[in-house]
């Protein structure tokens, strides 16, 4: 893997290993640990299944891993891409929904199936279609289902031709309906007007920043839902090593009524108050602030 500074980096060299040596009980431990140790799951969903999974993609494209094997590492990453997504806490609905598949043709969707649990998490609702929908397929099912944004996935770039027929018969059936591209069979922003898109995502982080642009509903987020995220963030890192408030508490130098407030989302802290209650539960700062 490319050098990378992440706090997880090592945990996620680990979980590569692991699946490349189909090695499926490894790599759960793995991500078992690293929860364990007071780790978010989403922060473990980002920063280790999908740097590995983006590397397993780059071997097989490079012809250095076999298909019988990167199909192995991808059921392993799907499993635990379930158990992740199944604990972790989901934002509130913001009543919108989202229609995600990979372009016709494309055989591979666990690019789209990344996407599409960032946004659910982010209080998305979620049509996953998968993989290989006929693209005047698509274009019925969007008009009958009516989502406020549509992101397609493309993996190889010879989809590139069934990318843009299946948008433009989005287009032709739902002309309203805004549609994202993503995915390593395409080449950035310059690629959006060429196949008839209206925007692009780089990743699954972007893709849920770029479906609320498209939505029209902006970035912005009130200081009660980045409370609330904070407190549930602190409170799972708690329960994680197995302390009560009180515990936290004597460790951090704080009161208990004060992390009580702070679990429950109704009080505001200090970077220092943050760093003592990342200190006392032995994790990163930057595990506890919501993303």
């Amino acid at each position: 893997m490319n050098q990378d500074y992440s706090p997880l980096h090592a945990a996620c060299q680990s979980y590569l290993d692991a699946i490349l040596a189909g090695d499926k009980n490894l790599a759960h431990q793995v991500i078992l640990g690293e929860l364990q140790s007071g780790t978010m799951p989403m922060d473990a969903y980002l920063h280790i299944l999908v740097p590995a999974q983006r590397r397993i993609g780059e071997l097989w494209l490079n012809g250095d891993l076999s298909i019988a094997n990167e199909h192995m590492a991808t059921e392993i990453t799907t499993l635990e891409m379930e158990l992740l997504r199944g604990i972790a806490n989901r934002k509130p609905s913001i009543n919108r929904k989202v229609l995600v598949a990979t372009a016709p043709g494309e055989r591979h969707s666990l690019g789209a199936r990344i996407v599409s649990d960032f946004l659910y998490i982010n209080g998305w609702d979620v049509d996953f279609l998968g993989t290989d929908i006929p693209a005047d397929e698509l274009g019925i099912f969007a008009k009958e289902r009516k989502p406020d944004v549509i992101a397609l996935s493309i993996v190889l770039s010879e989809n590139i031709n069934g990318a843009k027929e299946a948008i433009a018969m989005v287009k032709q059936y739902a002309p309203t309906i805004p549609i994202m591209i993503g995915g390593p069979g395409v080449n950035g922003e310059d690629q959006v007007k060429e196949l008839g898109a209206d925007g692009f995502a780089a990743d699954a982080s972007a893709a849920v920043r770029t479906a609320r642009d498209l939505a029209g509903i902006g970035q912005t987020e009130s200081l009660e839902q980045a409370l609330a995220e904070l407190g549930s963030r602190i409170q799972a890192a708690r329960r994680a090593v197995n302390w009560n408030q009180q515990n936290l508490a004597e460790s951090a130098g704080m009161d208990r009524t004060y992390i009580s407030a702070l679990e429950n989302g109704k009080q505001n802290l200090t970077i220092s108050a943050l760093l003592k209650i990342a200190n006392a539960l032995d994790v990163p700062a930057s595990s506890l602030i919501p993303d």
